[in-house]
């Protein structure tokens, strides 16, 4: 499951706009914000809604993780 830091990771991992991702997924910019700040959790539907819009893969989650750990 996708936390807000790791969806955050992965979009700028890929430069793509907070703008661009919402209008994928069909919210609102301040939805997106809201999740990757832990502000609204990522509901299991948006989750896997997430994962198939930007075609992701567990590997692609455990990169993301192991990146977020590093910066740490």
């Amino acid at each position: 499951m996708l936390t807000g830091k790791l969806l955050k990771i992965i979009r700028v991992n890929r430069e793509l706009p907070q703008k661009e991702l919402a209008e994928m997924l069909g919210v609102h910019q301040s939805y997106i914000t809201q999740m990757e700040t832990g502000k609204k959790p990522i509901t299991k539907n948006m989750d896997k809604k997430i994962k198939e819009v930007l075609n992701l893969t567990e590997e692609n989650v455990i990169a993301a993780f192991s990146l977020f750990m590093s910066t740490k």
